[in-house]
Formats: C-alpha cells, structure tokens, sequence
C-alpha cells in the first residue's frame, strides 16, 4: 500500500512539472491559472501586438521540446507551430481568451485536465471569482453604476463581469464616422479602449465621456498573471 502511495505522488509530481509552452502572455496566463508551474512563451511579454508574433528557428526546438503548447488561434504562428510539433510528444491545446467568466473558467478547466491540475484550478478560479465580485461590488456603490458605457470589442467582456453598463461596443476595425455618431448619441459616462490597439480618441472628441485604457495580455507594468491584467485594469478605472 505504502509503494502505491509513493508511486501515485511521483506521478502527480510529474504531471505538474510538464513543460507548457504558450503562445503569448495571456494563453500563458490562463495556463497559470490553470495550476501550471513550468510556462514559457513565445511572444515576448514586451512584444507590442503579441498575436502578430512570427516563430524563429529557435522557437522551433522550444515547441518541440515541450509536453503541452497552448494557443488560441488567432495568432500568426499558429500553423508553423502546430506544424513545428508533428511527430514529437507535445500536445496542442486551442483555447479561447476571454474575459467572460464561462469561457474563462472553461479555457482553464481545459488546461487543468491536461494536466491534471483540476484542484489547483478551481482554488485559484474561486480567488479570482472573488476579486472580480469584490470589484464589481465597488463598481455598484461607485459613479459608474448603472450609467452608459462604451466599450472595445476586446475589452466588453471584463467590463460587463464586473457589473458596467456596457451600451456599446466599438472595434476590432477602426472607428468610422457613422459609428462615432452613433455611439456619440448614447451619450456614455465611460469609455474602455484597448491597450493593445488604442482607437477611441476620436470617440472621446465627440463625448465628455472619460476615456480608460485596459488590457488584455500580460506583459505592460511588468504585469505577468491575468490576476496581475484584472488588479492594473482596476486601478486605470480608480485613478
């Protein structure tokens, strides 16, 4: 019985020590929160536009040296790397990124069953659930309840988890005069850009909205968890 044991805790060792290599910064912070304790990334945490990231030579050998690669697939290096890990022992694992708490918590669970981290995850998924529930219950007793927000398109999903207003949605493409009319008409409160690909200035020339920048990937104000993303995000939205 005692051999059993033992064997089964190496075994659980072992699994937790799997080499998970992510595409960016934020399929990385999802396998964290996942429960994994080994994660490289492809797209440098200091990389502008992480999606558009393109593999070189040596991010070849470090894909097929890997157990798990996580990626989303939107990226540019999605087929060179799926094609990079053909005939070698890593697994490949689409996820979704996004803020949604049910695509969220689903991406991550994928994760976790992969390596079999399921505990880990739900611990950490439970924190998270309750600092995004602590912020919403600051936005509700805030200037912010209850009036119009206007949002990016990569950015709606937080804004909405945390109780805003969201009545429109600009983005992924460039504003274009009709759509700033339009969402100038809806007289917003707040304004949510996106970091990674800032277009709402001309929106906030045409409102007395306040204008707040967030983001999605870790990486900028040496933020490296999608605890660290959610904790800047609520700080832009304090100041």
């Amino acid at each position: 019985m005692i051999a059993i044991i033992v064997v089964l805790i190496l075994a659980a060792g072992s699994v937790m020590a799997q080499q998970v290599l992510a595409s960016t910064s934020w399929t990385a912070g999802f396998a964290l929160l996942a429960g994994a304790t080994d994660v490289d990334v492809l797209a440098p945490y200091e990389f502008s536009h992480p999606p558009e990231y393109e593999l070189r030579p040596s991010d070849i050998r470090r894909a097929a040296e890997a157990d798990l690669v996580v990626y989303a697939g939107y990226e540019v290096m999605v087929p060179r790397l799926l094609e990079s890990i053909q005939g070698t022992n890593a697994a490949p694992l689409q996820i979704v990124t996004a803020h949604a708490w049910p695509v969220l918590t689903a991406s991550v669970r994928a994760i976790a069953q992969e390596l079999g981290t399921q505990v880990t995850a739900e611990a950490t998924l439970a924190e998270l659930r309750a600092s995004l529930d602590d912020w919403a219950n600051q936005i509700a007793e805030s200037e912010y309840a209850g009036v119009p927000v206007v949002a990016n398109f990569h950015q709606q999903a937080l804004a909405r988890e945390i109780g805003l207003n969201v009545v429109g949605v600009f983005g992924p493409a460039p504003l274009e005069a009709q759509q700033i009319r339009d969402l100038s008409e809806l007289h917003p409160v707040l304004i949510i850009d996106n970091g990674h690909n800032p277009m709402a200035m001309p929106l906030e020339e045409t409102t007395n909205a306040r204008l707040v920048t967030w983001y999605n990937f870790p990486g900028v104000d040496g933020t490296r968890t999608i605890q660290d993303i959610f904790a800047l995000n609520r700080r832009a939205l304090e100041e």
